[in-house]
């Protein structure tokens, strides 16, 4: 291709046609800027895409952190219910005016440990978001109604 070009340009420089080598020369810089812009084009295309699965690979981890955190909220209120509940048993039985007011609690069918054992306390799993945050990412996420539900979920939570 380069030689059939190279040829032409010789042709009309020999035979004295500047009006048909300028010609040449005006298509040939048109050739090159179109070839140009195709590949920036391109180039736009490849990092658009890039950043949408980035900010699919984000959005997936913060769902999952979500989910995670569902969980353990859930055992950490199923324990503080067990507790309230050992609690609730035992309120009942208390004469505070008698010295011997453990006498009528029966110990050997109450969990006694589970009462005053210290339980788990929630802790959210941030660390999508954060990291999210932290390399300057969140303008990746192009749903700016969800991105703020996110913000107040974590913002709020911390």
């Amino acid at each position: 291709m380069i030689k059939f070009f190279r040829k032409i340009r010789q042709k009309t420089l020999t035979e004295n046609k500047f009006g048909k080598y300028l010609t040449y020369a005006i298509g040939e810089i048109i050739l090159v800027v179109i070839g140009i812009l195709i590949a920036l084009s391109i180039n736009n295309w490849n990092e658009n895409r890039k950043e949408s699965k980035l900010e699919k690979n984000y959005l997936t981890g913060i769902r999952d952190d979500l989910k995670k955190d569902v969980e353990q909220a859930t055992l950490v209120i199923d324990a503080h219910l067990k507790q309230l509940n050992l609690i609730k048993t035992i309120e009942p039985k208390f004469d505070l005016n008698s010295e011997l007011f453990l006498q009528n609690i029966d110990t050997t069918s109450l969990p006694f440990s589970e009462l005053f054992r210290r339980k788990n306390s929630f802790r959210s799993i941030n660390g999508t978001y954060h990291s999210m945050i932290a390399d300057g990412k969140s303008n990746l996420i192009k749903n700016k109604p969800l991105f703020k539900k996110i913000q107040s979920i974590y913002d709020n939570g911390s």
